[in-house]
């Protein structure tokens, strides 16, 4: 008797706890602190054992609300994806609970009539308690492969719909609950299993659209990075037929110098270098980077667009390169056309600054504009026709540099526009973990 006391009052609810605390740690980012995280701990044990019974729901309502309170207090993901991850897996979480708990109570009505002694009922309850874990196993191992942090790179307003449509799951099995009656609480069986299977179907679009996402901005490099090399393959190819009429060009040069033409040959030496120099040009040692600058500088020059680029990047950053080339590219965007707004030509000017330290990554662009982009509180967003296939509004690119744990800052004033990025590089010292 005491064993199963035990179990069923300590040891259960601390596994369960420790499952639940994996899942959290697997969705979101837990702020970097041995006190918060045990803290956290103990906040999920209190609530990790909550008897969700039929027709009373305040309990119920009291666990999410202080569940909620502590991931946006102990997480330092952006809100609405804490929001989100809350909306998608309590519901789960409390409809197993209510099926657990209920079909205790059905075996112990209509199989033994209300009259159990006292040893098997809590052996029933210890028994029917003990599956939540293999339960919560299964939701961690699914979460953990569909909810990753570092792939989930959706926009806000994707998030929004998402805890849109959790919020809706929950709110309609909680209905459920408070008003179903006894003896037939086992009525609304389907609607938990509707509801955990519902939330599950959340976190795999989640995955599919996330994945998508990332597969279209690593193509989008990928392009970049062909059309790099065929410039390379397409100049070497010049470099080796100008070697190959070398004797001939120094056969003209050295008869105009004979000849004492001193400026023909001034002008026949500038074509000459013309014609062997490079428009590809070497701004970082990161190969990726470096194809993506030199298609923006291209297409800036073009333009008649000065760009002035400086940025220190290793090969091997540290940094999630699929984000930071879609973060590069995307304010490369927005300052090319922001400068082919202004009719002096003599005004366009992009500015590209980065800084790499063992620690962070720091990233500057700045452009001159004709006047004041449209947009609220930073938020400024393209003027393309198709918004689809062209650059992110500023918004989408916060949420980018928020994904990689970085900060962004934007300023504009009358006649320039700038971003500046800082991105932490990812730490090899090992991080406490409980």
């Amino acid at each position: 008797m005491l064993f199963l006391e035990c179990f069923g009052n300590l040891i259960l609810p601390f596994i369960c706890s420790c499952i639940i605390y994996g899942i959290f740690r697997d969705c979101l980012s837990l702020r970097n602190s041995r006190a918060v995280r045990v803290f956290f701990f103990i906040v999920l044990f209190i609530l990790s054992y909550p008897v969700v019974l039929p027709g009373e729901t305040t309990a119920t309502l009291g666990i999410f609300v202080f569940l909620y309170l502590s991931v946006l207090l102990f997480f330092t993901d952006r809100f609405i994806v804490k929001t989100a991850v809350v909306l998608i897996l309590y519901p789960v979480w409390m409809s197993f609970y209510y099926l657990d708990y209920n079909a205790g109570y059905i075996v112990w009505v209509y199989v033994f009539g209300r009259d159990m002694p006292v040893f098997w009922e809590n052996a029933m309850i210890a028994f029917l308690a003990a599956f939540k874990i293999p339960f919560l196993i299964f939701i961690h191992r699914l979460v953990g492969k569909w909810l990753k942090p570092d792939e989930m790179n959706l926009p806000w307003n994707v998030w929004a719909m998402i805890s849109i449509v959790s919020l809706a799951s929950f709110f309609g099995i909680i209905t459920l609950i408070f008003q179903v009656d006894e003896p037939g609480t086992y009525i609304i069986w389907p609607a938990c299993i509707a509801c955990i299977l519902t939330n599950m179907g959340i976190c795999y679009i989640c995955s599919f659209i996330a994945r998508s996402v990332r597969i279209s901005m690593e193509a989008d490099i990928m392009r970049t990075q062909q059309s790099y090399y065929a410039d390379l393959k397409r100049e070497r190819n010049e470099i080796y037929a100008l070697r190959h009429d070398m004797k001939n060009h120094l056969s003209i040069i050295q008869s105009l110098v004979k000849h004492d033409e001193k400026k023909q040959t001034e002008e026949y030496l500038s074509g000459l270098l013309r014609e062997f120099s490079s428009s590809l040009k070497r701004f970082c040692e990161n190969e990726t980077v470096n194809a993506l600058l030199n298609a923006k500088y291209r297409t800036a020059s073009e333009k008649n667009i000065e760009c002035d680029f400086m940025v220190e990047l290793p090969g091997d950053p540290g940094i999630d390169i699929v984000r930071l080339c879609a973060v590069i590219a995307n304010t490369l965007d927005n300052a090319i056309e922001g400068s082919c707004r202004i009719e002096d030509s003599g005004r366009r000017k992009v500015t590209v600054k980065g800084r790499y330290t063992d620690s962070s990554f720091s990233y500057f662009i700045e452009n001159n504009i004709s006047a004041e982009p449209a947009g609220s509180e930073g938020d400024f967003k393209t003027t393309k026709k198709d918004t689809k296939l062209h650059g992110y509004g500023m918004g989408i690119i916060r949420d980018m540099v928020s994904a990689m744990n970085g900060t962004a800052e934007i300023k504009c004033d009358d006649s320039r526009f700038s971003v500046t990025v800082f991105i932490p590089v990812k730490s090899q010292e090992s991080v406490y973990d409980l």
